[in-house]
């Protein structure tokens, strides 16, 4: 552009050119105008916008003759502030950083449009409390369990994507609502909702806070450094230290909410892809079914004392204990399920039921449904569903062995997963052989291959507006604490840089007095 006013800058130029903009529909634009210039620049994301913008305000040139009869100018077809401006191509390429600005600007204004989008589709409630717990069958009537309650008054929202509880006292629960198995409501105001995954929990920082951050961070760095970017909310790893014994175990909350409007925003949520049902829940007290955490310190004595006396395989014992740790079953039933298979290996010394058969049952257990059938939690439908797998196994052993067995190169090695939250096993899987695991081929299950990861098993990426302090001590205490399973401790062993690129670690329960060997 010429013949601009030499007092205009960048902000000037692109309000001058707004109404001009606003009528060709063009949004994605930079201007660029120097003090005490006549000339500037403007830069479109699509070049289409830019050809579009110069048919209709681009200089129109004099042919030959109308220049030799003393008319040197082209015509303007654009004013500014009363000025004639002359626009013409440029004979530059656009600046590749000035395009990376404008795709930037373009996808925050996307991002800014779906999310005001999901705010008009939100649903939300008027929270009077909430608790964390567990469902079971009393009779034939589902049942809900609190282990954990709170009186925290907020609001609950339903958007698009997210199910965001907002307490009084600045906390978050963020509910993906791809994890909701299902949503169990009645009239009195209720909304339990049943989990694949633990939920994420956030502090928020209040103002005076972030600003005291920011003093504390500038006299510590000093002023060249006074421009960092401090965390306005913090990654927590429970809602309090009685819910961080069983956050990772009770995926079931329950949110008591206004039940003014309540079958109107039902309807609404329904529009959303999850699991609905209306269902009165029973309601009994904690004391007839007993707390989680001392029945789950129960089933992990009795594991100790199997694998202690031998009286079940380790492998399998591993099964149980995942059952329990991952939320499959409730810890008491898992506690009856190895009681029976100790019998059932007491009398058939073959080894009755094999890791194979255990691992299939995990596919099998349902979550505890309203009208669900409560025999599929029973031990002696468990014990029936394993002996079952168990015969199909047998029947194609040799496929099985085929595509199961360790070989040359690979090795079935059990795997851990941590997360803000919670531990989870899982495997035994299909795992490439290091030096270690040729080193002691017979005791393979004295090592494990353990993942950090955030709930959903993803990386836990970095965000210059969290604080995940929590997290990090956690991961931490971890690894120098170990993890107990089924009476072994397993501490850290190393990493390779393979297993450091996927935040995996190895751990090992292997001693001298394991081994025929000395341990070196």
């Amino acid at each position: 552009m010429h013949n601009l006013p030499s007092d205009l800058t960048d902000d000037g130029l692109r309000t001058q050119l707004e109404p001009f903009m606003k009528r060709l529909g063009i949004v994605d634009y930079l201007c660029e105008k120097p003090r005490k210039r006549r000339i500037g620049n403007v830069t479109f994301l699509n070049r289409h916008n830019g050809e579009r913008f110069l048919s209709v305000h681009g200089q129109e040139d004099l042919s030959q003759g109308a220049r030799r009869r003393g008319l040197p100018r082209p015509k303007a077809k654009l004013q500014l502030m009363g000025t004639d401006i002359y626009c013409m191509l440029s004979k530059h390429q656009p600046q590749e950083f000035a395009l990376k600005t404008l795709e930037h600007a373009a996808e925050q204004r996307k991002k800014l449009s779906q999310e005001s989008e999901e705010e008009e589709l939100s649903v939300s409630f008027s929270l009077l409390a909430f608790s964390c717990g567990h469902c079971t069958f009393v009779g034939d009537q589902l049942a809900y369990i609190p282990e954990v309650q709170w009186l925290d008054g907020g609001i609950v929202k339903f958007s698009k994507r997210n199910m965001v509880v907002k307490l009084d006292d600045k906390r978050v629960i963020r509910i993906p609502l791809n994890t909701v198995v299902n949503l169990v409501w009645f009239g009195d105001g209720s909304l339990t909702l049943t989990l694949s995954t633990v939920p994420l929990f956030f502090s928020h920082k209040s103002p005076i806070e972030t600003l005291i951050a920011q003093l504390l961070d500038s006299r510590l760095h000093g002023n060249s450094n006074s421009h960092r970017a401090n965390p306005n909310r913090s990654r927590l790893c429970s809602l309090g230290e009685k819910h961080a014994e069983v956050v990772g175990l009770c995926l079931v909350y329950q949110f008591n909410v206004s039940p003014i409007d309540l079958s109107r925003k039902i309807g609404e949520l329904k529009r959303r892809e999850i699991t609905i049902i209306r269902y009165d829940l029973y309601r009994t007290p904690l004391i007839d079914i007993g707390e989680y955490l001392p029945q789950l310190n129960a089933l992990k004595s009795e594991l100790a004392d199997y694998t202690k006396n031998k009286y079940l395989p380790f492998d399998v014992l591993y099964q149980l204990q995942a059952l329990a740790y991952n939320a499959y079953l409730h810890p008491a039933t898992v506690l009856g399920l190895a009681k029976e298979l100790c019998r059932l290996f007491r009398l058939d010394k073959r080894n009755p039921i094999s890791v194979d058969a255990m691992k299939k049952l995990f596919n099998m257990i349902d979550w505890p449904f309203p009208h669900g059938d409560p025999t599929d939690f029973e031990v002696k439908s468990l014990v029936a569903a394993l002996e079952q797998n168990e015969q199909k196994i047998q029947d194609g052993l040799a496929q099985r062995n085929g595509l199961f067995s360790s070989t040359q190169n690979l090795a079935r090695i059990n795997r851990i997963t941590v997360t803000p939250t919670r531990i989870t096993l899982h495997g035994p899987e299909m795992e490439p052989k290091n030096r270690i695991l040729r080193k002691y081929p017979n005791h393979h299950e004295y090592f494990i291959r353990v993942q950090f990861c955030d709930e959903n098993g993803q990386d836990l990426y970095f965000n210059p507006q969290v604080d995940y302090d929590d997290i990090y001590s956690r991961f931490k205490d971890v690894l120098k604490s170990g993890i107990q399973i089924a009476g072994r401790r397993y501490l850290f062993l190393g990493f390779s840089h393979s297993s450091l690129r996927s935040h995996s670690v190895w751990v090992s329960s292997i001693t001298r007095d394991v081994l025929a060997v000395p341990f070196d």
